[in-house]
């Protein structure tokens, strides 16, 4: 599919460590910034020759809002996540990126009204970081390019990563207890999330609004904490008008639905379990197309898959819905499913497949093994 392609091109051409960060000490020069002696990393921004790269070694904790314009720019914390930028200034952005090549790595980053603020730059790398208490998101990528790798994102007043037409890649990471979503993409941005654990967040943890996401091997469970909002607002994974493909990860326990995409998107999930959501395990709505190939949904308080309003969903290889709390599937308002390969459906408190109007169909129906028996029966939609 498109995104794949996609997510394969930036990792190579863009996201690869070590090569788009081009700072290091030996080709540039290196400085060592003791906020503990009344030293600052604004002050050191200054240091030698701006035409080449500096890297500056941060120690104890620098209470300053750090404005970066020069590119080509290393913060580094010694030790790692011990040393601190905590910012002074509430309506500043505690780390301001401005400039091109520029890496933060093993900071702890505090405060300010957004943790990291880069806007329109080529490239950002984030690592082995801690950014929180931000007044709104930890990070803020508008527009260009960011590796985030290694991180802990916790305790912002808004979102965990917020992309704004920009393009990222987060991988082995945690964004939790945030009070907005874990990430936010939005205005045709990319994401590629692996191996990163998203949870406990108080809206969804990753809502895709307009852009695409890919998400493989990730952990997204427990976010909706704030019963405050609406169920739209918290989902493990929400999709608007948006590509998303999620891959070999577990969907789990958050207070709405597990999986929803609608109005126009495309869903494409493999190999991964949904399960024990509080709405309905995958949702796909609105004109929505979805892929589900393997995989558990089981254990969701509502339907386990649900397709509606003029929507199509495939569902192959072997794919496992059960012990849902209504439907194993429902099918409505015109919309249509396809099984291509034998799947299994059962235990489900109602019925295991349901079409809930003339308009809706099923084919393939008998590929399905309804096992162990589900509460109100098989159920029946008629074939095309």
């Amino acid at each position: 599919m498109r995104l794949t392609r996609l997510a394969a091109a930036l990792a190579v051409a863009v996201f690869v460590p070590g090569v788009f960060i081009s700072v290091s000490a030996h080709d540039g020069q290196t400085f060592t910034v003791n906020c503990s002696r009344g030293q600052t990393i604004a002050k050191a921004l200054e240091l030698g020759d701006a035409r080449k790269p500096l890297v500056l070694t941060i120690r104890g904790m620098c209470k300053e809002n750090v404005v970066i314009t020069r590119d080509r720019v290393t913060l580094q914390g010694d030790p790692p996540r011990v040393a601190t930028v905590q910012a002074v200034n509430p309506k500043a952005h505690a780390i301001e990126v401005r400039a091109t090549w520029v890496s933060i790595n093993g900071l702890t980053v505090t405060g300010g009204f957004n943790g990291i603020m880069a806007t329109g730059v080529s490239a950002l790398s984030v690592t082995n970081s801690v950014i929180q208490n931000a007044a709104q998101s930890g990070v803020n990528l508008g527009a260009g390019f960011g590796w985030l790798e290694g991180n802990t994102i916790q305790n912002n007043g808004s979102n965990g990563l917020t992309l704004q037409a920009a393009q990222a890649y987060v991988a082995n990471g945690e964004i939790t207890t945030n009070v907005g979503s874990g990430i936010l993409l939005n205005n045709n941005s990319t994401l590629i999330v692996s191996g990163t654990s998203i949870g406990a967040n108080g809206a969804s943890g990753v809502y895709v609004q307009r852009s695409d996401a890919n998400i493989m091997q990730a952990t997204i469970t427990g976010n909706g904490t704030n019963l405050n909002l609406i169920e739209n607002l918290r989902r493990g994974v929400s999709g608007l008008q948006s590509t998303i493909e999620i891959r070999n990860s577990n969907i789990t326990n958050n207070t709405g639905r597990g999986i929803a995409v609608e109005i126009g998107s495309s869903l494409d999930v493999g190999s991964t379990a949904v399960t024990g959501n509080g709405h309905e395990g995958v949702f796909i709505y609105g004109g929505s197309s979805g892929h589900l190939t393997g995989g558990t949904v089981s254990g969701n308080n509502l339907d386990g898959v649900s397709v509606g309003v003029n929507s199509t969903a495939q569902i192959v290889d072997g794919a496992t819905i059960s012990s849902n709390a209504q439907n194993g599937i429902t099918v409505y308002a015109g919309s249509k499913l396809w099984m291509f390969n034998p799947i299994t459906i059962g235990a489900n408190a109602h019925y295991g497949l349901a079409c809930n109007d003339g308009e809706s169909s099923a084919a393939n129906v008998a590929l399905i093994l309804f096992s162990p028996a589900n509460g109100w029966g098989n159920g029946s939609c008629s074939g095309y």
